[in-house]
C-alpha cells in the first residue's frame, strides 16, 4: 500500500556533478550551489523535501528543481529521510507510521550545518516538498511558524491525529492538490486501518485560524488548469490553495510564482 505513494511526477535527470551529499548527526542531506556561485556571495536557499521510499537525491536528479533554484540564485536543499531495517525511506511526521527520529530537532542541526558551510543571507529559507515531503512541510508550518519563511506544500498534508491549533502563524503557505489525487485524497484516506492522511480542508483551516484569515478568499485567479484561492487579509501572513484537475502529481508553478515574488 505505501508503494502507492512513491510517484514524483516529474521526470528525473542525471544528478548534476557539483552535488554534494553532507552527513550530520541524525542523518544526512544533499545541497547543491547554483551555477555559477562564485564561492563566495552570499545565498538565499531551498529546502525541498523528497516523497515516500524516494531520497534527496530524488531531488538534486529532477531537473525542474535545479533549474528552478539556479534561475534563482538559490542553494538547493534536500534533507534525507530515515531508512527502516527494510531500506525503506519515509518520514516521521505527526501522524506517520514511521517514528524513527524527532524531524524538527533534524530539520534544525540541518540548516544549522547549510549556514555554517555556506555563506547565508538573513533571510528565512523557502520550504517545500511533494506528497509525504508535503507532510512534512505542513509540520513545520503549524509548529514553527513564522520561524521561517514561506512554505509550498505539493500534493500532502498532515495525517490524523491532526494538531489542535497551530503555534504561530506562517510568513506564506501555498497549498497545491490535484483533484483526483487517489494517493493523498482532498478528504483524507485510512491506510492499512491503522494510519490516517487527514482532510485537507481541515487541515487548512488550522492555519487559516492561527493567521486569523477571513472564511472567504480575497482573490480567485486561475483556469482550468490550475485555479487558486488567496487569502490575503489575514491579520498575519498569506495562505494560496492552488487546485489542479489531474491526480497525484508535483506541480511546480506555485513555487515558481512564490520564488519570483
Amino acid at each position: 500500500m505505501w508503494a502507492l505513494m512513491i510517484g514524483l511526477g516529474a521526470l528525473l535527470a542525471a544528478l548534476p556533478a557539483r552535488a554534494e551529499t553532507i552527513r550530520i548527526e541524525g542523518g544526512s542531506y544533499e545541497v547543491l550551489a547554483p551555477e555559477g556561485w562564485n564561492g563566495r556571495a552570499a545565498l538565499e536557499f531551498l529546502v525541498f523535501f523528497h516523497g515516500y521510499r524516494a531520497n534527496g537525491a530524488s531531488i538534486m536528479g529532477n531537473a525542474a528543481i535545479v533549474e528552478l533554484a539556479d534561475r534563482h540564485g538559490r542553494l538547493l536543499v534536500a534533507p534525507n529521510g530515515r531508512a527502516d531495517a527494510r531500506g525503506v525511506t519515509s518520514w516521521s511526521h505527526q501522524g506517520s507510521p514511521a517514528q524513527n527520529r524527532d524531524e524538527l530537532a533534524f530539520i534544525d542541526a540541518v540548516l544549522a550545518d547549510v549556514c555554517a558551510r555556506f555563506p547565508i543571507v538573513d533571510e528565512p529559507p523557502v520550504f517545500a516538498g511533494f506528497s509525504q515531503g508535503a507532510s512534512m512541510v505542513w509540520d513545520l508550518a503549524c509548529q514553527r511558524g513564522g520561524t521561517f519563511g514561506s512554505y509550498v506544500a505539493i500534493g500532502g498534508g498532515f495525517w490524523e491525529p491532526m494538531p489542535a491549533s497551530c503555534t504561530t502563524p506562517v510568513g506564506t503557505l501555498v497549498h497545491v492538490h490535484g483533484l483526483d489525487d487517489s494517493i493523498v485524497p482532498l478528504e483524507g484516506r485510512a491506510i492499512a486501518g491503522r494510519w490516517h492522511q487527514a482532510d485537507i480542508g481541515q487541515g487548512l483551516e488550522r492555519f487559516k485560524s492561527a493567521a486569523e484569515c477571513p472564511q472567504p478568499p480575497d482573490e480567485l485567479e486561475g483556469d482550468a488548469a490550475l485555479h487558486c484561492r488567496t487569502w490575503t487579509s489575514c491579520t498575519a501572513g498569506k495562505i494560496r490553495l492552488c487546485l489542479h484537475p489531474a491526480g497525484h502529481e508535483l506541480r511546480l508553478q506555485p513555487l515558481v510564482d512564490l520564488l519570483a515574488e
